[in-house]
């Protein structure tokens, strides 16, 4: 496809493995606004997450979602963090490869195992899972997703040795 310059940046991968932390840095380094996914559906919606799932369903929610991503502002590009499943409904995979970079931050089952036993902030689809159960379900959500995820452009193998070497491997790849 040639240069990416001018283009959005989508960041992708499962939850909690920090698009949103990640996503703020590599904007104020390519100076760019940032955008998360998740915060338009709320900002839009005047509902959070948990509250779309619970009352309108996963169904409802991807769809939702499908539109806030598509409706993303063109004129100028945008660093944006997707949601974890986004990249797997309405063939969203697709048109974020024609409308900028992909990247997945792509981690162990381990890795964001440990993260999300230390989150704040609570994930609709883990709701309620401990132990062995979030586990397997991270690792099987992992693996239902893999086929998508790794269509991406750029694949960044998490932990990175550092936020600067990831911020730089996005950036130089976004440069060429």
């Amino acid at each position: 496809m040639g240069s990416h310059f001018n283009m959005h940046i989508y960041l992708i991968g499962f939850m909690a493995v920090g698009k949103t932390t990640f996503g703020k840095r590599l904007a104020r380094a390519l100076s760019m606004p940032f955008l998360d996914t998740d915060k338009l559906i709320e900002q839009g919606t005047n509902n959070s997450i948990e509250q779309l799932f619970t009352e309108k369903g996963e169904v409802v929610f991807r769809e939702i979602e499908a539109e806030v991503l598509r409706n993303v502002p063109n004129e100028k590009p945008h660093v944006i963090a997707t949601g974890g499943g986004l990249p797997c409904y309405h063939n969203n995979m697709s048109f974020m490869k024609k409308e900028g970079l992909t990247v997945y931050l792509k981690a162990e089952p381990t890795f964001i195992y440990s993260r999300l036993v230390r989150a704040k902030r609570p994930r609709p689809l883990v709701k309620g899972l401990k132990g062995d159960e979030l586990l397997q379900f991270i690792t099987h959500k992992l693996t239902e997703r893999a086929s998508f995820y790794a269509q991406s452009e750029v694949v960044i193998e998490l932990p990175e040795k550092s936020d600067e070497s990831l911020v730089n491997t996005v950036v130089s790849a976004y440069k060429r």
